[in-house]
């Protein structure tokens, strides 16, 4: 009864935390995607239909290479053919499952969003039994909830994305690698496989958790079996994992487009994340969570100090997973905090079982104390957090959508900036759109296309017709 005490209040300063950052604002251009690519139903994503194969999408690419302004025209095209991988972003398709488990309120976008915030609160109940069952300390548990669930990072963000879920999976593997120390079952090995293939089936950028998982698997050989028969049922328990939930990834290579794409981003594209530097990034990232990435300096110096603390050897395959995505997501180079979903949900559970560990082994008065402060210095970050940086409804586009459905062009064609055209082919999927990147496009798009309307680059309906 006192664990569920503790785990209900810990969820309902979550609650209060994320109050009001789900906003009423139409899809945005990245939820406009997902949400169509869950309109199409749960059986054309997982079988992939329709979807380019690889070779055309090679060849697409290569035709388009170093055409700067034909970005919009490729991307007419793509939608035009209705590839499911490109309206996911090239993710696999393990959140638009959710997405379409939630269809039924899918035309209420606050509510939308605020359903996706179960899948932190199933992450805080995960975390909190799991390092419970781990340590057999309350304080641990405690810090691995709280530092988790009242970070900013989680309680903040809300977008209609899939890095929620991927953190989930995530954690999930990792910590049962960390049974597998605990209870020498390898069992929980397979488990955490298999977690590790619903991250793949999520994110692309799960091979940082298949590399932090092998990097693990060496070095506690002395753990886990190193027989080939060991060894190829890991890889069967993998491919059979991802066969369940992602079968294209292999049958139809769509992984391969996913890393092709990422080595686009990185190469081709100068800042496709963001207007900023990188040291611009992660001085926003500090001055965000101050108190957070000090309490992760002090875990970091209570790992490399001694290793007696009783997590330490848990903790290093979560050190190691961290230090692994943030060098490999170092282009990403932007302030919002869903792309943070990558790695600091990790690097916290680091922190708390590193600090944790550290604190179980004083007086129980000390534990109370100490544990209250870091408490207080998380609630404290994600309060000024919330002050500083409320979520409006976004009345520009509510404004715009309602202009064109009272002008009756649901089916029309309409002049369009390119960041405006997922949002237009969700909600208006008969209309016919011609995008823009720039304003000189915009004025020759006018000259040259019928159009029913022009959208401004301020979002002003402009009827022509």
């Amino acid at each position: 009864m006192k664990h569920i005490c503790i785990v209900t209040a810990i969820i309902a300063v979550f609650a209060w935390l994320n109050w009001g950052s789900s906003p009423a604002s139409p899809y945005n251009y990245d939820e406009s995607d997902y949400m169509y690519a869950a309109g199409r139903g749960w059986l054309a994503n997982y079988t992939g239909t329709p979807t380019q194969s690889i070779a055309e999408f090679v060849r697409t690419g290569l035709k388009s290479r170093g055409q700067s302004d034909n970005r919009g025209s490729l991307s007419e095209y793509i939608r035009a053919s209705g590839d499911l991988d490109f309206y996911r972003h090239w993710h696999g398709p393990l959140y638009i499952d959710w997405l379409i488990a939630i269809s039924p309120f899918r035309h209420d976008e606050r509510l939308t969003r605020m359903l996706g915030m179960l899948i932190p609160i199933a992450g805080i109940v995960m975390l909190y039994a799991g390092t419970l069952r781990l340590f057999a300390s309350t304080a641990t548990a405690i810090l691995a909830a709280v530092m988790y669930g009242w970070g900013y990072v989680v309680s903040r963000t809300t977008i209609a994305a899939p890095h929620q879920l991927f953190a989930l999976c995530c954690l999930a593997s990792l910590m049962a690698a960390a049974f597998v120390l605990k209870t020498r079952n390898v069992r929980y090995w397979y488990v955490a496989v298999s977690c590790a293939a619903l991250a793949f089936a999520t994110l692309e950028v799960a091979f940082v958790l298949i590399g932090a998982l092998i990097l693990f698997a060496f070095q506690e050989r002395s753990t886990l079996p190193s027989t080939r028969q060991f060894l190829l049922r890991t890889g069967l328990v993998f491919l059979l994992s991802v066969l369940a939930v992602y079968p294209t990834s292999l049958l139809k290579l769509s992984f391969l487009k996913s890393y092709t794409f990422m080595a686009y981003l990185a190469v081709s594209r100068k800042s496709p994340w963001g207007d900023v530097t990188l040291g611009q990034t992660w001085r926003t990232r500090f001055e965000n969570a101050p108190f957070e990435w000090l309490l992760v300096l002090a875990a970091l110096v209570v790992f490399f100090r001694s290793d007696k603390n009783p997590a330490h050897r848990y903790s290093r395959i979560l050190l190691y997973f961290s230090a692994l995505m943030i060098l490999v997501t170092l282009r990403v180079l932007t302030t919002l905090p869903q792309y943070l979903l990558v790695f600091v949900p990790v690097l916290a559970l680091f922190s708390a079982w590193m600090l944790g560990g550290w604190i179980s082994q004083r007086p129980v008065k000390w534990q109370i104390a100490a544990t209250a402060l870091i408490c207080g210095l998380m609630l404290i970050d994600s309060s000024v957090y919330v002050a500083r940086h409320p979520v409006p409804t976004d009345q520009s586009a509510i404004r715009l959508l309602a202009a064109v459905r009272d002008s009756h062009l649901e089916q029309g064609t309409l002049i369009l900036p390119h960041d405006e055209v997922p949002v237009f082919h969700y909600y208006f999927p008969k209309a016919t759109l011609k995008s823009y990147l720039t304003p000189d496009e915009m004025e020759a798009l006018a000259r040259s296309e019928k159009a029913d309307a022009l959208v401004q680059p301020n979002l002003d309906l402009e009827l022509r017709r």
